[in-house]
């Protein structure tokens, strides 16, 4: 994926409603932090799947 147009297009056909975000583990250590995450967004079949996911 390069540029923000193709994020903004992989946004709109990903994410048909909003998704569901939780923080599982933040991890921080002077001005650094680590949040690993889970999403869950509903795939084409508009089935609910959960994707693990880290912020840095």
């Amino acid at each position: 994926m390069k540029g923000k147009d193709a994020v903004r297009q992989y946004i709109a056909e990903v994410y048909t409603e909003p998704p569901t975000f939780s923080v599982e583990n933040l991890v921080v250590e002077g001005n650094f932090v680590i949040a690993t995450d889970r999403i869950n967004l509903k795939n084409k079949e508009v089935v609910p799947v959960d994707y693990s996911y880290c912020d840095v």
